[in-house]
């Protein structure tokens, strides 16, 4: 399955240092052989990056890992 960012947003919520503390992304997905897809908004704090990472610096790949992270942790704790 193919797994993207159709759309982000960052939150105007910032800390004292202006530094971006949280951003949603709207997440697709697509299976070409299936027709099967996903759809999903996701919303990454900063305790969802990788150490070290802000959102300043975050690349794409790196904001679709994080958002497929968070999700497949949601279907493993509903699913139980």
């Amino acid at each position: 399955m193919i797994v993207y960012i159709a759309n982000d947003s960052y939150q105007r919520e910032r800390d004292e240092t202006g530094t971006i503390l949280s951003m949603t992304a709207a997440v697709e997905g697509r299976n070409q052989e299936t027709g099967e897809s996903l759809n999903s908004y996701v919303k990454l704090a900063k305790e969802d990056l990788v150490d070290g990472v802000t959102f300043e610096e975050l690349t794409y790949n790196a904001k679709v890992e994080a958002c497929k992270k968070k999700m497949i942790a949601w279907l493993q704790t509903t699913s139980k």
